[in-house]
């Protein structure tokens, strides 16, 4: 249980000597800029450093035995365990130290301003919830995955030396985990790519779709072999590869917009630049130029971008 009336630093008492306290924990944010558009992505990486200032106000008769007290002890190890009213125990460095006096309005006291930062030295960022984490989410549980199906038939090789039905059943099974496995790591690439060109096209979404058939697939093969222990790692891999791949989905999602599909209404048909002109008419002429590859690379079966025919259906970004 936290004790919120409690506030140390390596064991020094700091809440007799203070008020209160000012904690901030700004987030932190990877901005992703996209030639050609306005604005930014801003991908969310989780929490960011806790910053806690203290305020120690020393007056009385004894202040300065008080202040030499509590200064000398606290500036002995400059890093150490804050224990956090509201946050807990945190390792946090003193970053900072602002002392003053005002004889005019306070008299014989002494203000001392403290600074913590959070130091976590050498401890991983668990955060998955950013589209670059979970796309290396995706690929870690594949490459998982792959590691787990290899054990299973190297076991069921040595366990069916001679039965050939088994042992073809369980390459069988291992093939379509490896199916599964490709699909995977393609949408991990290409949602990662996707999201630095700032654009979600309709074949990442097929791409997830056809992930849940290759998993399916593969668990029926795998259960056929009757080893419920053996593939249980496989399985497991699998599905949480699955689960951070929709997950990827959704943060995808979250950040772009999808595409909007506008059909050529002039006829014969418009050059992909006068298409540009007339959906982007805000935008520069260099913005506008900058939109063009990203049409193209939305629209891959576009066979003439010089004159896009009457009636074709061009994807496009919504701004």
């Amino acid at each position: 249980m936290i004790d919120v009336n409690a506030l140390t630093f390596d064991g020094v008492e700091l809440h007799q000597w203070a008020p209160g306290f000012q904690s901030q924990l700004t987030g932190n944010w990877a901005e992703h800029r996209i030639p050609g558009q306005r604005g930014a992505l801003q991908e969310d990486l989780g929490e960011g450093v806790l910053s806690t200032k203290v305020i120690l106000q020393f007056v009385g008769p004894k202040f300065r035995d008080d202040y030499n007290q509590v200064m000398t002890n606290l500036t002995k190890h400059r890093r150490g365990e804050l224990n956090h009213p509201v946050r807990g125990s945190k390792t946090c460095i003193l970053y900072d130290v602002v002392e003053s006096m005002d004889w005019t309005k306070q008299g014989n006291a002494i203000r001392v301003e403290l600074t913590f930062k959070e130091a976590s030295v050498n401890i991983p960022d668990h955060f998955t919830f950013g589209v670059s984490a979970l796309a290396q989410g995706v690929l870690s549980q594949a490459a998982q995955a792959q590691s787990d199906a290899d054990q299973y038939q190297k076991k069921m090789f040595v366990r069916f030396p001679l039965n050939t039905l088994i042992r073809s059943q369980v390459l069988l099974a291992v093939d379509k985990v490896n199916g599964f496995i490709r699909a995977a790591t393609t949408y991990a690439s290409v949602g990662l790519s996707v999201f630095q060109d700032g654009q979600l096209g309709l074949d990442l979404v097929n791409q997830l779709q056809s992930l849940p058939p290759l998993l399916s697939q593969a668990t029926s093969l795998l259960s056929q072999t009757n080893s419920p222990l053996l593939i249980q790692p496989t399985l497991l891999s699998m599905e949480q590869c699955l689960y951070t791949a929709t997950q990827l989905s959704t943060a995808l999602r979250a950040n772009l917009p999808p595409p909007i599909t506008t059909l050529v209404s002039r006829s014969p048909g418009q050059s992909i630049y006068s298409f540009v002109q007339a959906w982007y008419p805000e935008k520069s002429k260099g913005e506008q130029l900058a939109l063009i590859p990203i049409l193209l690379q939305l629209n891959r079966d576009m066979k003439t971008p010089s004159l896009i025919p009457m009636g074709f259906r061009i994807l496009r970004p919504a701004s």
